[in-house]
């Protein structure tokens, strides 16, 4: 998990991204660090947290089409289980 020091530049925000998804969360010098959400375009979700813009820790993926849950622990982007 990352828990950000008193000397980093942490800020919490809400972004558009250009293929239309949608973060909301926190950030360390403009990348996706701590907790947030992240909602794509085609409706599929994260909530969870991040490290360096990919999903690292406790995390929770819906893909929407397939009514599937991935949640667990997460890894680089990665899904790496409960």
């Amino acid at each position: 998990m990352i828990f950000p020091s008193d000397s980093d530049p942490c800020c919490n925000g809400l972004g558009r991204e250009s293929d239309q998804g949608i973060y909301e969360g926190q950030y360390i010098e403009d990348e996706w660090n701590g907790f947030g959400r992240r909602i794509i375009a085609n409706g599929d979700f994260y909530v969870g947290f991040w490290k360096d813009g990919m999903r690292n820790g406790q995390g929770k993926y819906v893909y929407n089409r397939d009514n599937k849950v991935e949640e667990g622990e997460w890894f680089d982007d990665e899904f790496k289980g409960a």
